[in-house]
């Protein structure tokens, strides 16, 4: 009898951690921009996670991949230059920091 409610209690745990984007954080010297970053995606109104202490990049995107992100936003030493990562189909561009919002659309 407590099958029902233990899947739909899962269910809903697996939703609620879900995110569209998952900001990496590969030069921890460019965090305060990966926190633009951040910023900019969630006024956008996607659901945005980072990680909140230093890590390496091989975790982060295990991280991502834990979350059900779609994307990937690699914060790196080139800023204001990213990758973005789509995490289904694995392919990856480069672009400008500010037009990441508008590249997640159009995808």
């Amino acid at each position: 009898e407590t099958e029902a409610p233990n899947q739909l209690l899962e269910e809903s745990v697996a939703n609620a951690q879900s995110v569209d984007v998952y900001v990496v954080i590969a030069d921890e010297e460019k965090r305060g921009e990966a926190n633009g970053v951040v910023q900019d995606l969630r006024t956008a109104g996607h659901a945005v996670a980072q990680p909140l202490s230093p890590a390496k990049v091989g975790k982060q995107f295990q991280a991502a991949e834990q979350l059900g992100a779609g994307f990937a936003v690699v914060v790196g030493a080139e800023f204001p230059e990213v990758s973005l990562k789509n995490l289904k189909d694995r392919s990856e561009i480069q672009c400008d920091a500010d037009s990441v919002v508008e590249q997640i659309g159009s995808h």
